[in-house]
């Protein structure tokens, strides 16, 4: 078998195979429908007396040679081209000048271009199938495409060039044919490509804010070897069986939470009955040690997937906020264990230049919020993602740390295999507290900076990314690293930054009404999304329910709203001040408003969005929504889509 068999190329490729060929698929399916259709008008047409007696006249012509020369010789066919002064069209008759058919010149070149066309797409069909079958990738998928070229073969309108008028029979059966096959593509987004066995690794995500899609993407880019990259959402425990090696990247969400669409795997992998095939796997359970359940999702996948009698690789290993040294551990540990080949582990991360930086709130001395833009560059992302932001931390901020170690700033030490000071090193390190008595061994054991996310409030028409971030300083008086950093940019400082895909949180493909709610700065995303629907020129209605401290002081994006309001963008708004002199909360809102939230969602079919901080904002609308809908309504909602949320 030649070698481009196990072409890496090849197998990289076949994802993107396997999609080019469902669409030729279904073309080839409009193509046929389109013969079909042609055919069935000419022929309907010569049924009555009229057209009978036309052929008649034709074959009188025909004897007569009062036609051109002739057209084409087509299967077992001869067409003629009649006189214009006869009428024009032509004629199909049978090599010894028998009279089958007559149509006009317009027929024929449809007829004929749309059979080049078919021509040329079953090419490319078969041309596809076999380098999926080089690939032993999506078999499904080459199984139907296969039957689908047999079919249109089959019928391949050549009763056009029947001796028989009538076409009910065979038009019958290709109708009921295509039909069968159309109803195949139309599911094979569910079943022959997402859940297809492809190669002998699979890469599944359980993601609440993109960081494990993104990390996914990145071992999938990592490896030598083709693997596949799914979501948990997607997936039926089942599948797991059918490979080799299952990795798993979980994030924990909340207080222990799975994420809201790995629920559903979840329940069917408790309901699971033992493998009866070995399943081995390895977990990297992605989490934030500030909670008190850290991993508890990667944890309790491998007490399952163990309890189900599948072997574990490597035992899990947590990540705490997406240190990268653990990243890098548990990778190193598996590909050692496996003997993989890989390349390095890469970041995208681009260089983003400050455009603006201003103060939303300048008289809230204590929790200023800061509108940032930063220029686009090349960066694409879609409303709802996120821009992961690698922070620095101050020299002052390092300065008292080091002080308050009794160590000098200036003292020399090794970090990532260069000699620096203690100072520069800590602009990038973590620290927590740790102790050490010289300035290398603080070095040695404190890690470096991870990247923080924030919820992008800009839409991706726009020409800067903008995010909303609040200066945070932690109850010891310490200041919040990023956000401080963040907050002291000034136009064209540059950041370290790249786009994470917050899948969870995009918008519905098409356009539905919205409702969104907000607090704080909870706002980011929710703006962007109304943005972007100002963009678009949407037609829908949207209401924005947005809590905060002081309406005079903390109504970000103000001005922008009262706007999008005039303009009917946002046909209903609804805002909670919790310290104004009348004090409001958002909960109350939905409950006085549940009569025509219900309405949204029911009879609308609106989308609901919620962001903000989960410990008291998100923990109470969400359940407000659950005592709203019901619970089982709640979760099907979450698992459709028409429920989103993005609580930290």
């Amino acid at each position: 078998m030649p070698s481009m068999i196990n072409s890496l190329v090849i197998q990289r490729a076949a994802p993107f195979l396997a999609r080019i060929l469902s669409v030729i698929n279904i073309a080839m399916i409009v193509l046929s429908l389109v013969l079909f259709t042609l055919v069935w008008s000419i022929q309907a047409a010569h049924t009555d007396s009229e057209t009978l007696g036309e052929l008649q006249y034709a074959n009188t012509l025909v004897s007569g040679a009062l036609v051109s020369a002739e057209y084409k010789q087509l299967l077992d066919s001869r067409l003629w081209r009649i006189k214009p002064e006869l009428g024009g069209g032509v004629i199909i008759t049978t090599n010894n000048g028998l009279i089958k058919n007559k149509l006009s010149t317009q027929h024929l070149t449809v007829y004929l271009t749309s059979q080049s066309i078919l021509k040329c797409f079953t090419a490319l069909c078969i041309l596809a199938v076999i380098l999926l079958l080089a690939s032993r990738n999506y078999l499904r998928l080459v199984a139907l495409s296969a039957i689908n070229i047999l079919l249109i073969f089959h019928f391949k309108t050549p009763f056009l060039f029947d001796e028989k008028t009538a076409i009910t029979t065979p038009v019958s059966y290709a109708i009921t044919s295509l039909t069968f096959v159309a109803l195949i593509l139309w599911i094979y987004n569910k079943w022959l490509l997402k859940n297809n066995h492809v190669s002998s690794t699979l890469i599944a995500y359980a993601s609440q804010s993109g960081s494990a899609m993104s990390l996914a993407k990145r071992f999938n880019k990592a490896l030598l070897h083709t693997s596949d990259v799914r979501c948990v959402s997607t997936l039926d425990p089942n599948i797991f069986s059918q490979y080799e090696n299952v990795l798993l990247i979980a994030s924990t969400y909340g207080e222990g939470q799975p994420p809201e669409k790995a629920q559903n795997f979840l329940r069917k992998l408790t309901s699971l009955n033992t493998y009866e095939s070995a399943v081995n796997f390895s977990i990297l359970a992605l989490g934030d040690s500030h909670y008190s359940d850290f991993c508890a999702f990667g944890h309790r996948l491998e007490q399952l997937l163990t309890l189900k009698g599948a072997q574990s690789i490597v035992h899990t290993v947590e990540v705490d906020r997406l240190d990268n040294n653990s990243v890098n551990d548990w990778w190193q540990k598996l590909t050692t264990q496996l003997n993989w080949r890989t390349k390095d582990i890469k970041q995208a991360c681009v260089s983003l230049p400050v455009v603006e930086n201003t103060v939303c709130n300048p008289t809230q001395g204590h929790r200023h919020a800061h509108v940032i833009a930063f220029d686009k560059q090349q960066l694409s992302y879609q409303p709802g993602d996120l821009l992961a932001i690698s922070p620095v931390r101050s020299t002052e901020h390092a300065k008292r740390i080091i002080d308050s170690l009794g160590l000098q700033a200036q003292d020399t030490v090794t970090l990532a295999k260069q000699k620096t000071t203690l100072l520069n090193a800590l602009t990038t390190l973590e620290w927590q507290g740790e102790q050490a008595e010289t300035a290398q061994q603080l070095v040695e054991k404190l890690r470096p900076l991870v990247p923080r996310v924030y919820s992008i409030a800009s839409s991706p028409y726009h020409d800067t990314i903008e995010l909303l971030v609040r200066r945070h300083t932690l109850e010891n008086g310490e200041p919040g690293i990023a956000s401080h950093y963040l907050c002291d940019l000034t136009p064209e400082q540059l950041v370290n930054a790249e786009i994470r895909v917050h899948s969870n949180f995009h918008l519905p493909k098409h356009d539905a009404p919205l409702i969104l709610i907000g607090a704080g700065t909870g706002l980011a995303p929710l703006i962007g999304f109304l943005r972007h629907r100002a963009a678009t020129v949407s037609s829908q209605q949207h209401w924005l329910l947005f809590g905060e401290q002081y309406q005079a002081k903390d109504f970000y994006f103000s001005k922008e709203i009262d706007l999008l309001c005039q303009q009917k963008l946002i046909s209903k708004l609804s805002l909670a001040w919790s310290r104004d002199n009348e004090p409001s909360y958002i909960g109350e809102h939905i409950t006085r408003e549940k009569a025509q939230l219900l309405e949204w969602v029911q009879e609308l079919g609106a989308n609901i969005y919620v962001c903000g901080n989960q410990v008291g904002f998100g923990e109470s609308v969400c359940e407000k929504l659950t005592e709203i809908f019901g619970q089982k309504a709640y979760q099907r909602m979450i698992q459709h889509g028409q429920l989103r949320t993005d609580l930290y």
